[in-house]
């Protein structure tokens, strides 16, 4: 029972049980309350973080950001993008004829 003092409740409902319960369905509980005080900690920061977003916002034109952002979660993506090339030599996918190996030759890779 040599738990940290943030711990007291839990232990004091481990010590009510009766019979006390083995150390693997004690650690499962305490483990259980750890978890929930990491997720109530989470939310305690994401508060502290839109606090200080709305503070900055008094500062800085948000339509920018927000543009800023809108513009980062639109960006293609380039695997997407090659796939849609064909070489009109060999007539395969992902490049194109001045990239085409059979022409230019293969690297020693």
């Amino acid at each position: 029972m040599h738990l940290n003092d943030e711990y007291e409740a839990i232990r004091g409902q481990l010590l009510l049980l009766d019979p006390l319960p083995t150390v693997n369905k004690a650690y499962s509980m305490i483990r259980r309350v750890q978890r929930h005080r990491c997720v109530t900690n989470t939310a305690a920061i994401s508060r502290e973080i839109a606090a200080c977003v709305g503070k900055i916002s008094d500062f800085v034109d948000l339509d920018s950001v927000n543009a800023l952002v809108a513009r980062g979660k639109n960006k293609k993506d380039p695997r997407k993008v090659k796939t849609n090339r064909v070489c009109e030599h060999c007539q395969k996918p992902g490049h194109e004829k001045n990239q085409c190996f059979q022409l230019i030759g293969y690297p020693d890779w």
